[in-house]
């Protein structure tokens, strides 16, 4: 697709950026550095992109920026943001990456626990209201929060893609939105950030990323359609069952922790009266209560974790020798961070794995 109408577009807007944006196909676009913006590694932080609200499209919740946009879509050539709405994906991209679209099959091949399917069902209700489908899908993948809370689709900079290494600042001066990457403080693991290829390298070379949010793997891929190897801040949640309780849902941090609200809940769930009479403060706080108590607590996680392991493992298998990259990348990820999980535990309670 030729994006330069779409380029003079944004520029007679006042739309500006140090970077430029690339195709892989109609679909799909990146951003890299503009070789004839030097680059300041004095400065804390480096501006990115500027955009003028009045270029944004606007509105007070997700569905009345979807009717927006379908308005802008039905407007045709008359609509101001005719050459934006030429270059926003297609209903056949949404169609392969966003889960809500997949088939039964497809869906099933995903040997998460169900952790997917539970999460397309809290959001069906407000999806299948959804006047129309795709300008949703626009809405739910490439929009923003303004700091009024409303809605923003903001043009050039949803062609930026996700890195959750990368820290970004957004800010609003004089009905101007700008964008920020700060420069003094990368994170390890960094190796995916583009900020540690930017000062060792050719930057025009490397693409540039910003940061969303603070996603799990699980919520960017039912929410934007992507996973990114080694998420920071992914957590994956196991289902364990106990005899004449609730199924429980544990968490496991992408380090392999097992978060302290999980392990809380089991300390109560599992045990004895005289160990209930310890507990004092937050119900859901519960800290160690007993030597007894811990290992049947993380007895209990390594049988989930163990099960949740090997599905997430041949599913990914699976998924790989379908070509299915986006299910394998998020099983692997998955299986990743539950092994991650064992290995913790087994370091602390090796008896458990004799």
């Amino acid at each position: 697709m030729n994006l330069k109408p779409f380029l003079s577009w944004c520029a007679s807007k006042g739309i500006s950026s140090c970077l430029q944006i690339k195709n892989i196909d109609d679909d799909y676009r990146y951003a890299i550095w503009n070789a004839n913006h030097p680059i300041d590694r004095s400065l804390p932080q480096i501006q990115l992109f500027q955009c003028p609200l009045e270029a944004c499209i606007i509105a007070s919740s997700s569905q009345e920026l979807a009717d927006r946009l379908l308005m802008e879509v039905e407007m045709g050539e008359d609509s101001m943001y005719a050459e934006y709405l030429k270059v926003l994906p297609s209903m056949d991209w949404f169609k392969e990456t966003l889960p809500r679209f997949w088939s039964k099959d497809r869906l099933k091949s995903v040997t998460d626990s169900g952790c997917l399917l539970q999460a397309l069902r809290d959001d069906e209700a407000r999806v299948q209201s959804a006047r129309d489908q795709w300008s949703l899908a626009v809405v739910d993948t490439r929009s923003h929060f303004l700091p009024d809370r409303k809605y923003s689709l903001t043009p050039l900079l949803d062609m930026i893609n996700h890195d959750p290494h990368v820290e970004t600042k957004m800010n609003f001066t004089d009905g101007q939105l700008l964008l920020y990457v700060n420069t003094d403080a990368v994170p390890e693991p960094a190796a995916t950030s583009f900020l540690s290829k930017l000062f060792k390298s050719n930057p025009s070379n490397q693409q540039v990323c910003i940061k969303y949010g603070d996603f799990t793997n699980l919520y960017s891929l039912y929410q934007y359609g992507f996973v990114v190897p080694d998420n920071p801040h992914n957590t994956e949640v196991l289902f364990v069952s106990l005899l004449r309780q609730p199924t429980l849902r544990v968490r496991i941090q992408a380090d392999g922790r097992t978060d302290t609200l999980s392990l809380g809940m089991l300390r109560r769930t599992l045990a004895t009266s005289d160990e209930l009479k310890l507990i004092k403060g937050s119900p859901a706080m519960v800290p160690f209560l007993s030597r007894r108590n811990e290992l049947e607590v993380y007895a209990v996680i390594v049988g989930s974790l163990e099960d949740a392991f090997g599905d997430a493992k041949s599913g990914a298998e699976a998924a790989r020798f379908a070509k299915d990259d986006l299910v394998d990348t998020y099983l692997t990820e998955r299986a990743k961070t539950l092994k991650r999980g064992l290995k913790r535990i087994e370091r602390e309670y090796p008896q458990l794995f004799e």
